[in-house]
């Protein structure tokens, strides 16, 4: 039985071009939940993380907390958009931020 991330990989990853007369208009609606979460960015410029030197100068921003819910909806309505906006709902429950 085929998983979500399996028929999201083979739909994206189609070598076929698009065709008008199979196109069925559908929405991925992702829900993603994480409980005592950690997360860490690179806060440089460009997200660049500098190896170079023993020197380095390297920011990161990080958050944890209880709960984080991402919400977001993948709209697949139109038949090859130039564009697609998709909105993310987060929710934080006690979060703590540090740079």
């Amino acid at each position: 039985m085929p998983s979500l991330n399996d028929d999201l990989i083979q739909d994206w990853a189609s070598d076929n071009a698009p065709d008008i007369y199979s196109f069925v208009p559908y929405t991925w609606k992702l829900k993603v939940m994480f409980h005592q979460f950690e997360m860490i960015w690179a806060a440089n410029q460009h997200n660049w993380i500098d190896c170079s030197t023993k020197q380095q100068e390297n920011v990161y921003l990080a958050a944890c907390g209880e709960t984080l819910n991402i919400d977001f909806s993948l709209p697949f309505n139109d038949f090859v958009p130039e564009t697609c906006s998709t909105k993310f709902c987060l929710k934080v429950c006690i979060t703590l931020f540090k740079l």
